[in-house]
């Protein structure tokens, strides 16, 4: 076969420019945040400082306003947003605070996320429910089955990406004894004992910052970042 020399000044220009593209850059990081609020109140804003500190650590982050009073669909909702924003091969992660820790790991349940922290999460949602029927905060989740408030049960699931369960060893709403048995039966989860009771104490104060930071750290780690 002989090549004209137009076919090869074709053939070179396409090599060169081929050469002068720039390589594909790897797609950001997505940190997914949820709030606590135990399914009934809360808001994205009080993730604004783990939102802060995820983006100095490198990620793009979605600080995601789940439905309230509807576990079900809170937990659907949680899972579109992963998928969406897995869109553009972005690797997606996940950290929550209670509420939000228990939709969190169960994205990690689903295969949806690379890996999650959740601080505090309650790992047997129905049964949390029905122990505190003085708790009116809940009774708009009290029409539900056990089964379907379950779907936010992440100790009631095995995980299939690496979980991160930051648990307070004075916590009396998600008691350590209940994070530690987790641990113990499911190899992807590993619990971080820490001071302090829920949350640290609560998102203002320093124990929660402190214990916030390391989980991200930790997933920032993961991601690459």
């Amino acid at each position: 076969m002989v090549i004209s020399r137009r076919q090869l000044l074709a053939i070179l220009a396409t090599i060169l420019v081929a050469l002068a593209l720039p390589a594909t850059a790897a797609a950001q990081p997505k940190l997914l945040l949820m709030h606590a609020g135990a399914f009934s109140g809360g808001d994205p804003s009080s993730e604004n400082d783990a939102v802060a500190y995820g983006q100095a650590r490198g990620f793009a982050t979605i600080n995601l306003d789940y439905p309230l009073c509807d576990p079900p669909r809170a937990m659907r909702y949680a899972m579109n947003a992963a998928v969406s924003a897995a869109k553009g091969r972005s690797p997606v992660y996940a950290y929550g605070d209670s509420s939000g820790a228990m939709l969190a790991a169960r994205l990690a349940e689903n295969n949806k996320v690379e890996a999650a922290v959740g601080y505090s999460p309650v790992l047997d949602w129905s049964g949390f429910v029905r122990s505190h029927p003085g708790a009116s905060t809940l009774d708009c989740q009290r029409g539900f089955t056990d089964k379907q408030l379950d779907t936010v049960s992440p100790g009631e699931y095995p995980a299939t990406d690496p979980i991160i369960d930051i648990s307070g060893t004075e916590d009396q709403t998600s008691p350590n004894d209940l994070a530690v048995a987790w641990d113990q039966r499911d190899p992807l989860v590993t619990t971080w004992q820490v001071a302090g009771g829920h949350l640290g104490g609560g998102p203002l104060t320093a124990t929660y910052h402190t214990n916030m930071q390391s989980g991200i750290d930790w997933l920032a780690t993961q991601a690459g970042l």
